[in-house]
Formats: structure tokens, C-alpha cells, sequence
């Protein structure tokens, strides 16, 4: 799935077996994924007759969200898994940090002694 950066992204895994999955597990690029407070929840319910299932919510997007995302679950005879692809694009969100003035600065022109001055204009050689 594609998500623009600043969206937030839920995803889903449910399993049914006998018995009833004990444990899910959220990877993102092979790496345990963790539950972090504002950014990353993780909820598991269990809906009876072999059923469970495990939601994932990503709040506030960013590109380091993008990668592989895996969900498994496992019981006393076997583990089994589920993966989905995140891409995150740049989109229109603005951060509170980003919507402050910003102060005017002169744009910085180097001086190059052996080459003159930095606006001096440099051709190039294959379109004499």
C-alpha cells in the first residue's frame, strides 16, 4: 500500500487454528517491531472458535515507515505469517515546526581564487 507522509496507516492480521494461536508478532524489515506511545500501536483480540487477530496503526507517516511489514502467528504446532509492503510518499503534511517563518537569509556565494568569482558563469566543454 501507498500512504503519503503525515497520514496515519492501520493494518491487519487475523489467524484461526487448533489451537487457537497463542502469540503474534509484528516485523518490519525482519526487525521485532515495538509499541511506541503517539507513533506505533499494536492491539490483539481474540474473537473465539481458533480466531485471533492483531492490528497495526502507524501514526504520522514518514518515509523511515517504509519497508516490509510482517504479522505471525504461532500455536504449540506451527508458526505462520502474513507480509505487506508500505511505501511512503512525500505528501502536503506540514509539521507545526514547518509552518514558522523562516528568517532571510542572503544566499552564500563561495569565491573560488583560481576560478573568480562564484557567479561567474562555468561552460561546459561539450557544447562549444
Amino acid at each position: 500500500m501507498t500512504k503519503e507522509s503525515g497520514q496515519n496507516v492501520r493494518m491487519k492480521c487475523e489467524f484461526k487454528g487448533n489451537p487457537t494461536p497463542v502469540e503474534i508478532k509484528w516485523y518490519k524489515n525482519e526487525a521485532p517491531l515495538e509499541i511506541e506511545k503517539g507513533k506505533i500501536e499494536i492491539k490483539h483480540s481474540s474473537s473465539g472458535k481458533g480466531r485471533i487477530q492483531s492490528k497495526l496503526r502507524i501514526l504520522r507517516l514518514d518515509t523511515h515507515d517504509m519497508g516490509y511489514y510482517k504479522c505471525e502467528a504461532a500455536n504449540s504446532y506451527k508458526t505462520v505469517e502474513t507480509i505487506g509492503i508500505l511505501k511512503v510518499i512525500r505528501g502536503q503534511y506540514m509539521s507545526s515546526a514547518a509552518a514558522l517563518p523562516l528568517p532571510d537569509y542572503q544566499p552564500m556565494i563561495p569565491e573560488f581564487p583560481g576560478l573568480g568569482h562564484g557567479r561567474n558563469r562555468v561552460s561546459d566543454s561539450t557544447h562549444n
